[in-house]
Order: C-alpha cells, then structure tokens, then sequence
C-alpha cells in the first residue's frame, strides 16, 4: 500500500498510467487537415441552401476537459484509493493486539470491535501470524490470557465473541502475561485502549516498546467512560456524583433512577464545569417515591460503572417516639440517645 497524506493505494502501479494524460490530452486537440479549395461554377446555386448540420474544426475545450477527467478518474479507481488508511501495514510481520474489555470500553466498544475486525481482516489477507490478549480477567477471575500466536483466521474466530466485562480491565497481570509470550522482536503491535489511564499502563505500554513498530488506538473524548459513585443522602435529598476523565468532551451526564424491573422514576443532570471532572446530580423526591428507588445510572452511557445498586442503607423510614412521662432533662432523657443513634 502506498499513504499520500489522508489517501492510500492498494494497487500504486496503475498511477503509471497517469504518465498517458498528456499523449490523451494531444490526440484529443488533433484536428483534420483543412478542406483544399475547389472551383465549382454551380456553387452558387447551394450558396443560399440551409446547412442541416455543421462540424466543429475542432474538439471543444469543455469536451477535452471532460475526457480527461473521466481518463483521470478511471486510473485513480483501478489504484485502489483508501480514505484514511490504517496505520497497521498489510506487510508479513507478527502482529500482537492487546485490547482493553474492561467496563471503561462499553461506551466506545462498536468501535473499538470494528477497528479489531478489520485490522484482522488486513491481516487474513496478508497471510500475517496474530497474537491477541484482553486485558480484562476471565469470568472465574483468571489472568487475561493470550490467543495465539496463530493464523489471523483462526484468530479472527476466536476473538469473534469478545464483549466488555462488568469489571476493570486487569494491565498489571496482562503485562505479565505478555513477557511470558516469545514473540519475535520485530512483531508489530497495537493496543486498543479503552482511554482511560491506570497506575499499570506505563508498565503495559513500556512492555510493548520491546517489539517493533506500534500502534494505539484511543476512543473519542465524549466516548470515554463515567463512573457513578454511591450516593449520599442528606435532609431527605440523594446526592450522586459522576467522574470522568480529564480530557473528556464538555457535554454534561444525565443520571436518572429507577426500580429493578426499569420503571424510570426521575432523571437529573450533572453538570461538568470546565477543566473539571466530576459533577454532581440531585435527586429531591417524595418519600413514597424514594423508597422505590433501587438503581442509578447513566441514561446516555449505560455501563457496569456507571450504575449503582441501592439497598434499604438509602431507605427513608419514617419512625415515631412515644415516651412515658418522666422529667429527666438532657442527656438523662432516653429519646435523646435513641434520636441519635436514628440519625
């Protein structure tokens, strides 16, 4: 493949004929020889006959351009243009692609899983030994493991079913796990990252620099994940506060609150201030409705965390003290410790 800026070829040898445009542009602007003058005496009788048609003594500027542009426009198809090629070459080397399938990849995962499948797709064609490893632990709470080194295809089916996990992508065992991988020094490399930092990602990526050429891939700032965190009640009103990376865009998050079974029962916005990351959201609601609150999460950015279960710790129970006389006074009346220990 040849790259010329924003534009690849797949097939760079047809723009040899780009090097036929001017022998095209001649032979279009080739005119017949001028008619040689005839003496005909009865000429004058066809003087003032209607000419049906008339010839033009040459080819029109328009109709040159035209030609050549759909000459021009032949060539470049049969070169196979590409619109923002891929930074992976189509060449023979082993190909390692570590991908984080933690819950931070949910939101940008259909096109985290697009850029997988046709960088695998390149490599089918290419013939190309792939090596791909998940960062995220197994559902039994295993090390990420590695599938491969083997054939793209056979590659290509085994990560066919690869989805985000409701947990955080583990990089500090997947780094163990490639430096127990023997690959080539000269494997290329790409690691489809979920965007967000982590104290173990200088150790992943510093592992990677042991091969050759890399790549990384990094989903869009309004498509990085938000986490909600638990809420705070306080005088009746649930308090939830989202964070999200600093780099994210500046659109703000909507959360909203709901049953188990999906019954919405109110949505709030959290408001992003600039240059911050985290925002809050309010929830003011009667008691009867608050009781039946048992999920937060986001309404744009659904994912493991950005959802918060509650339990009856967020219940508001209403709680009555009857006392039987007595005139103890202070600290010696017993409601006074009882109303403490309810708050």
């Amino acid at each position: 493949m040849m790259i010329l800026g924003p534009i690849g070829f797949t097939a760079p040898l047809a723009l040899l004929g780009l090097l036929a445009l001017p022998a095209l542009w001649w032979l279009l602007r080739v005119t017949p020889p001028p008619p040689r003058p005839v003496r005909f005496p009865a000429i004058r009788l066809l003087r003032d006959l209607v000419q049906p048609e008339e010839t033009s003594s040459r080819t029109p500027l328009w109709l040159i351009l035209l030609r050549t542009a759909l000459a021009l426009g032949l060539i470049l198809g049969l070169a196979g243009p590409v619109l923002h090629p891929s930074t992976i070459a189509t060449n023979d080397l082993p190909l390692l692609i570590v991908v984080d399938n933690g819950w931070s990849a949910a939101p940008a995962w259909p096109q985290t899983k697009a850029t997988l499948n046709a960088v695998l797709e390149k490599a089918i064609r290419a013939g190309r030994t792939v090596t791909v490893l998940a960062t995220a632990p197994s559902t039994d709470g295993s090390a990420p493991m590695a599938a491969g080194p083997d054939r793209a295809a056979v590659i290509a089916g085994k990560v066919r079913s690869l989805q985000p996990l409701p947990w955080t992508a583990d990089r500090a065992r997947a780094t163990a796990a490639l430096a127990a991988l023997d690959l080539p020094r000269t494997t290329e490399t790409l690691w489809l990252s979920d965007g967000l930092g982590s104290a173990d990602a200088d150790a992943l990526a510093k592992q990677l620099t042991r091969y050759g050429t890399g790549g990384l891939y990094r989903p869009a700032a309004l498509q990085t994940a938000e986490a909600v965190m638990p809420p705070q009640l306080d005088a009746g009103k649930l308090t939830v506060r989202v964070v999200r990376a600093l780099f994210g865009g500046m659109e703000d998050a909507e959360l909203r609150v709901s049953t188990l079974d999906g019954r919405v029962l109110s949505t709030a916005p959290a408001p992003f201030k600039p240059g911050s990351a985290i925002a809050n959201a309010t929830f003011d609601l009667p008691v009867e409705i608050a009781n039946e609150v048992e999920r937060i999460d986001l309404a744009r950015q659904p994912s493991a965390g950005g959802t918060v279960l509650l339990d009856s710790r967020w219940r508001r129970r209403s709680v009555g003290l009857v006392t039987l006389g007595g005139n103890d006074q202070g600290l010696l009346q017993g409601e006074t410790y009882l109303s403490a220990a309810l708050q």
